[in-house]
């Protein structure tokens, strides 16, 4: 992406907000921090994608 990550491959954005990238891109992982940042990385863009998953669906049921 070259905005995620800097020179020495950790992202730029700090932790605990270093998981979401621009354009539908997510990192997990990376943060030096173990599982532990791992689980909250994954917990957070699961998150992240069920908020969007339930804001496409909600419009689509409007509609019908």
């Amino acid at each position: 992406d070259g905005e995620l990550f800097n020179q020495e491959g950790h992202p730029k954005t700090p932790f605990p907000d270093s998981w979401k990238g621009k354009h539908g891109l997510y990192s997990v992982g990376f943060t030096g921090r173990g599982l532990l940042g791992i689980s909250m990385d994954a917990e957070k863009v699961a998150e992240h994608i069920l908020l969007q998953w339930n804001s496409e669906t909600k419009h689509l049921r409007m509609e019908l």
